[in-house]
């Protein structure tokens, strides 16, 4: 993954872990790795290349359960939080994919407990720094679980 990492950095891209990622868990083989890679690096946006649930040509929109569930780690990493759905069905599946994970909401409910302990002053929280903005995104992670259904 390092490989991988130093070669999207050096292509300036934004979120070269998170693409990284992204890349090494669709590539079927090295083959089709280096080729990806060579798309992105050549400046190809990576939904088109992992083919994201937001490029409506790459669905198959007769299905319920379409390929979204894997690519949204990107999306929620830059704050796009929506989807689209061609058919009824695929909203659960589209609410689930955007629902936090357990490490998530466990990270949220502890950032807000702290806030909480702490009177709404900064405070450290997992050697990091928790403010107003922290504790805003801890409550739009536990609304998202919310609006999905999930535990909170």
């Amino acid at each position: 993954m390092t490989d991988v990492v130093a070669r999207l950095v050096a292509a300036g891209c934004v979120a070269p872990e998170d693409e990284a990622r992204e890349l090494l868990r669709d590539a079927p083989d090295g083959a089709e790795l280096e080729a990806r890679l060579r798309r992105r690096e050549a400046g190809e946006p990576l939904p088109w290349i992992v083919g994201s649930a937001l490029d409506p040509y790459n669905q198959n929109w007769r299905k319920a359960d379409f390929p979204i569930m894997g690519s949204h780690s990107l999306f929620m990493n830059t704050n796009l939080q929506f989807n689209t759905a061609l058919n009824p069905r695929q909203v659960g599946v589209v609410h689930r994919a955007l629902a936090p994970s357990d490490t998530e909401l466990d990270w949220a409910r502890r950032v807000l407990a702290a806030d909480a302990a702490s009177g709404g002053a900064a405070v450290q929280l997992d050697g990091r720094m928790v403010d107003l903005p922290v504790v805003l995104q801890a409550r739009r992670t536990i609304a998202r679980a919310a609006e999905a259904g999930a535990r909170t």
